[in-house]
């Protein structure tokens, strides 16, 4: 039931043709992180593989700070210009990140500043509420705030769902759990959720336990709860996408 993958560009053109290969294969399309497609390092260069009918688009920044705005904008009206029909991918902090982060005094001020200068036409968010102590407070109004600028731009979004535990903080999600925030990010507009993480990310910081794929590459218990929300979400799509 998985439709796109997140991933990074390989370095030999034979390793991408055959990722490409097994992407259509399988009918997955790819969200690619590419060195020369990034805020930061953007280069304006363009592959044949960008314009790959499994290329559905580009991450070309995750939760920028509103120093990077201005230069995020003109990347963005670049890459849209050059590479029409795919995504130019950005997800944004969630709401519990502080000022220094944000480089702004709130929440509702980074949303306003970033629709203002770089005017996306599609835009995600990652907001995790599965803490040990139970649900975060924060997640409905984060919810709130970022789907009602997105409405009132109208654009569509995605937002990333909790699937793993990690940090001191984050619990590790049940199938219930991954269900609930499905539905809960639908209820509120969302037209793709994506998980974090699907495989177990190697970090010595985060102390990630394991997500749908351990570290030995094998399914978890957590892998077969997402198909199941998969499955369902599959079933009502035609009708909830009206």
């Amino acid at each position: 039931g998985f439709n796109m993958i997140i991933l990074s560009r390989p370095e030999g053109e034979e390793m991408l043709a055959n990722y490409c290969t097994w992407m259509e294969k399988y009918g997955l399309k790819a969200l690619w992180y590419d060195s020369k497609l990034r805020v930061g390092s953007y280069t304006g260069e363009m592959d044949d593989y960008v314009f790959s009918p499994v290329t559905w688009g580009h991450m070309l920044c995750d939760e920028p700070a509103s120093a990077k705005f201005p230069e995020l904008a003109d990347m963005y009206r670049d890459y849209t210009a050059k590479a029409p029909g795919k995504v130019a991918f950005i997800n944004l902090f969630p709401i519990y990140a502080n000022m220094q982060q944000l480089g702004n005094k709130d929440y509702q001020e980074h949303l306003t500043q970033f629709f203002d200068t770089v005017h996306p036409d599609y835009l995600s968010v990652d907001v995790y509420p599965m803490d040990r102590d139970g649900i975060g407070g924060y997640y409905f109004d984060n919810l709130d705030q970022f789907a009602s600028a997105c409405r009132n731009h109208d654009i569509p979004f995605a937002v990333y769902i909790q699937s793993v535990s990690f940090h001191h903080v984050k619990r590790l999600p049940s199938g219930a759990d991954m269900r609930w925030q499905a539905w809960c990010v639908l209820s509120f507009g969302a037209t793709n959720i994506e998980y974090f993480t699907y495989r177990t990310p190697d970090s010595s910081t985060e102390n990630f336990k394991d997500a749908l794929i351990g570290r030995d590459n094998q399914k978890t218990d957590r892998w077969y709860s997402a198909r199941n929300v998969n499955a369902a979400l599959a079933a009502l799509a035609e009708p909830f996408m009206q």
